[in-house]
């Protein structure tokens, strides 16, 4: 299973990301593609990490992680998350078969849903 996310995922995305992750904790293979990801902060990391925790602890391998130059590949080697996941550069196309999905989209999905509650609200 690969899932795609974009945009800047932080605390706001908390509860979001953990519904996307949760059913992936029986994944046995699985790759997480943050190549479109343009922010990331400890909460998110956090959310990651317990998605591996679970994993591991039914025996899977690492978690593939792939992330893109910039600010998300920064934060990957300086939290030395290479110790936890498998992070690896840009993806290329799913693999044949392979099931591929958008999580969301950072706080583009936020910034919809609010100017939607504001035209409700005019």
């Amino acid at each position: 299973m690969k899932l795609i996310f974009e945009g800047e995922c932080d605390i706001s995305c908390r509860e979001r990301l953990r519904l996307e992750l949760e059913p992936l904790y029986a994944e046995s293979n699985l790759t997480l593609d943050l190549s479109g990801v343009t922010f990331i902060d400890s909460t998110v990391i956090g959310e990651l990490i317990r998605l591996q925790k679970h994993r591991t602890g039914r025996g899977f391998a690492p978690t593939t992680v792939v992330v893109g130059p910039g600010p998300v590949r920064r934060v990957f080697d300086i939290a030395q998350l290479g110790q936890i996941f498998l992070v690896v550069p840009m993806a290329g196309p799913p693999a044949t078969g392979e099931a591929t999905r958008h999580a969301f989209r950072g706080l583009q999905d936020d910034a919809a849903r609010l100017d939607g509650i504001s035209a409700l609200g005019s």
